[in-house]
């Protein structure tokens, strides 16, 4: 078995969050930067 960490299986929870999120990550560039950059490569 591969060490994969599979960036778009997410928990609901944190699925909700970033639906949420999405909004303020592009508004924010500083989120994208951090922490929410899968987010950001999702929505781009």
């Amino acid at each position: 078995m591969t060490r994969e960490r599979p960036r778009r299986r997410l928990p609901n929870a944190s699925v909700t969050f970033l639906s949420s999120m999405q909004g303020r990550t592009l508004v924010e560039g500083k989120i994208c930067d951090r922490r929410v950059t899968y987010v950001c490569d999702s929505v781009t």
